[in-house]
């Protein structure tokens, strides 16, 4: 139960959506009975790390109202103000009280990070391993505060890149909805949005085990990739490994924007949508896959780049009802 001593609970809520409750307060809002039973049934609901594609905020800033206030209510006024704010803390602040459970029993409590990266950005961020991690536009990453165990595991929804410390009695796996990559020393990219659009794995340097389920429903498929190479998933899951120059084809992990060197059109738009956050263009598959350009994007807004694209190829860039169509 929270304290009687504690302040008011439009005060309570304001300092924990800014971070800035006590311990005191903190403690005794982790020991509540409701919170505990509420983050037993997050836990639950991800049982054998099943990775959801989208994560509820409102959701969970409900749980923590009902926490605080003991049951639903309408949000006041000055909380709707920090709602968009107030999806993303109270994710991150469930996060770093997730239950660890084996065969039901609580067996100890990790604290949990979830870095969720906005558009036109790149974060980087550094693992307690000295691992560290570029992640790109739209994307969201979730990692331990300390890795322990057999092994390093992390959960990406989109696109980051790897520069992983090497640890051959503790292999770095990087687990998406579409496969799982594992390797003890390396630096990669793995582009995965989702099960509905394209996913990637591509290698800079070192070797890379990737594993997915997906291709057969009777056993687990492998791939090992070597220097240079990119494995890439259709939506209908076919794999195709081809020989690529990886340290032009992941230059955006520099932090300078996108850039793409003699680079197919099919591969372009989806970081293209990514990087801006939207999904207003459109292109078929035969246009996509025969057209490839080089060019480097920074502080340019889409309407520009499509305008360019537009006067200097061979194809047309046509705006219908705010939705960019590309075609011969």
């Amino acid at each position: 139960m929270i304290t009687s001593n504690m302040k008011s609970k439009k005060t309570i809520l304001k300092n924990l959506l800014k971070g800035k409750l006590s311990k005191k307060d903190k403690t005794a809002l982790f020991n509540n009975p409701s919170f505990v039973e509420k983050q037993r049934q997050e836990w639950d609901e991800s049982a054998d790390l099943n990775y959801a594609d989208e994560a509820d905020g409102q959701k969970i800033l409900t749980a923590i109202q009902s926490v605080i206030w003991k049951k639903s209510r309408n949000i006041p006024l000055y909380t709707k103000l920090y709602s968009a704010a107030a999806c993303l803390l109270a994710l991150v602040f469930l996060g770093g009280g997730i239950w660890f459970y084996d065969k039901g029993r609580k067996t100890d409590i990790e604290r949990t990070y979830i870095v969720i990266n906005g558009r036109q950005n790149i974060e980087s961020i550094r693992l307690e391993d000295g691992t560290i991690v570029s992640l790109g536009a739209g994307s969201r990453l979730e990692y331990p505060m300390e890795f322990k165990g057999n092994r390093r595991l992390v959960k990406l929804y989109g696109q980051a890149f790897f520069r992983v410390m090497k640890n051959p009695r503790k292999p770095f796996t990087v687990k998406t909805s579409r496969f799982d990559v594992t390797a003890i020393g390396t630096a990669f990219e793995v582009f995965s949005f989702g099960k509905n659009e394209r996913a990637e794995t591509v290698l800079l340097n070192g070797k890379v085990k990737v594993e997915t389920s997906s291709l057969s429903k009777n056993k687990q498929v492998k791939y090992i990739l070597t220097p240079n190479h990119k494995i890439s998933f259709d939506r209908n899951d076919q794999a195709k490994i081809e020989y690529i120059n990886a340290d032009s084809y992941s230059a955006w992990r520099n932090g300078n924007g996108l850039k793409f060197v003699n680079e197919k059109l099919s591969v372009i738009i989806p970081r293209l949508k990514k990087w801006y956050g939207v999904n207003n263009i459109i292109c078929d598959n035969e246009v996509g896959n025969n057209y490839r350009f080089s060019f480097s994007i920074d502080s340019e807004t889409l309407g520009e780049v499509m305008n360019i694209l537009d006067r200097i190829s061979p194809l047309s860039v046509k705006k219908e009802r705010n939705i960019y169509v590309i075609e011969r």
